[in-house]
């Protein structure tokens, strides 16, 4: 190996490294987990995520439900054994309206939401007052 694919070799690994120590520094897991089924089964998993001192729920690349004409993100103050279609909106927080029923992502939660409050993350369809499932947030 001559020097100049040292250096490159040295080169490549610290910058694979220091990217990945940034992507650290400006984005930290809060929650995350796995959906579910209340009214349709949602797959793929979900994480909040710190980053720029902001709090995003991420629905990963695994994520797809059944479509819907509403279909809204929302943090609920109750357990996930205690919600149905009725209550699903009642103390909760709308922190966005999902782009797609499939596919990667992210929702800012509004600021000043202190997640402390919150015990579930839901998927619902407010237009026809459809619980389509959750999770609990710890």
């Amino acid at each position: 190996m001559n020097r100049i694919q040292r250096f490159s070799g040295i080169w490549m690994i610290s910058l694979i490294l220091g990217l990945g120590l940034l992507t650290t520094a400006f984005a930290s897991d809060v929650a995350g987990g796995s959906w579910t089924k209340k009214g349709f089964a949602i797959a793929g998993g979900w994480s909040i995520i710190e980053r720029d001192g902001e709090h995003i729920v991420v629905l990963d690349d695994g994520f797809k439900t059944k479509k819907g004409p509403d279909l809204k993100l929302f943090l609920s103050p109750l357990p996930l054994e205690e919600i149905d279609s009725q209550n699903a909106t009642k103390g909760s927080v709308f922190v966005g309206a999902l782009r797609s029923a499939k596919g990667m992502q992210e929702l800012r939660i509004p600021a000043g939401t202190d997640l402390q409050h919150y015990r579930t993350i839901l998927i619902h369809c407010e237009r026809y007052s459809k619980l389509w499932g959750g999770a609990s947030l710890r």
